[in-house]
């Protein structure tokens, strides 16, 4: 079974654009190609850097051929494209790694002023995305966006790989009085199977602040920014390192469905309160 009609198969949501990868409205990259090429099937691109340039609001589904795709800089997300796909071709999210060798981040999500003024939406499928040490998976940047109007990311089936613990993975940046919310999905296929290695930072500064996440592993934990705001947070099925959360409002609210924590070697228990937030408005709900 292909890589796409597993994503349509499985997803809950769903994902723009993946209906016919021979469509010309879709780009494709491959270590094997060139940067010169129009990034079609039969000739794709070689650098993702290139293929995110290439994106327009009629060709926007990135899809990579496996492989190790690194960039020695930040990969810009399009800035004035909504509902951009990017996604690996397999079915096996770990074979294809994108990678910044150095930058802030590996992608950084900042929409333009112009398209900020609408809703905003991104998905990832399939991939995963490698920091090297100090470097951040994705920055989720609302600076652009006009009040009201919603940043949304979605991950379907990633990975997320970081030198150390500490270094964040994932990275919520908000911009003060003027917030427009970001909601973030993140969906693994099971309990805790898809990993993120890295720390996840969630820094809630609207009441329609919004982050699902299920499925995944925190190897890295969680860190809640600790502004008291009325934002709601959901996580599912997922494992969590013992006392890995940090942080957290009281006004936050926070449910948990049957997520386990992992106490060292192949120990795991009940997950609790403090494996996921410091302070929070509700208790969690763990079920094993």
């Amino acid at each position: 079974m292909s890589y796409l009609k597993y994503i349509n198969k499985a997803s809950g949501e769903s994902l723009p654009g993946i209906t016919d990868v021979g469509n010309l409205s879709n780009i494709f990259v491959d270590t094997q190609g060139h940067d010169d090429n129009p990034g079609t099937l039969a000739q794709p691109y070689k650098t993702l850097a290139v293929a995110l340039a290439a994106v327009t609001a009629l060709r926007k589904n990135v899809f990579l051929f496996p492989g190790t795709y690194t960039s020695a800089a930040s990969l810009a997300w399009p800035t004035d494209v909504t509902d951009v796909l990017l996604s690996g071709m397999t079915e096996d999210p770990d074979s294809t790694v994108i990678q910044a060798s150095a930058g802030t981040e590996v992608v950084d999500i900042v929409p333009s002023a112009a398209i900020g003024a609408n809703n905003f939406l991104a998905f990832f499928a399939g991939v995963m995305i490698e920091g090297d040490d100090g470097v951040r998976g994705v920055t989720i940047d609302n600076t652009n966006m006009t009040a009201s109007k919603k940043l949304i990311v979605t991950f379907r089936d990633c990975t997320f790989g970081a030198e150390t613990d500490t270094d964040r993975s994932i990275s919520w940046v908000h911009t003060g009085a003027t917030d427009a919310p970001i909601k973030m999905y993140m969906h693994g296929r099971g309990l805790g199977a898809n990993n993120i290695e890295g720390l996840v930072y969630i820094d809630p500064r609207h009441t329609d602040d919004r982050c699902k996440i299920s499925g995944m592993n925190f190897e890295g934990g969680i860190q809640f920014g600790t502004t008291s705001i009325a934002s709601e947070t959901e996580i599912l099925s997922c494992i969590m390192k013992l006392a890995g959360g940090s942080g957290g409002g009281t006004n936050q609210l926070l449910r948990s469905v049957g997520c386990v924590s992992r106490t060292g070697g192949p120990t795991y228990a009940a997950a609790a309160k403090g494996d996921f937030i410091t302070t929070g408005s509700e208790a969690l709900l763990s079920f094993t």
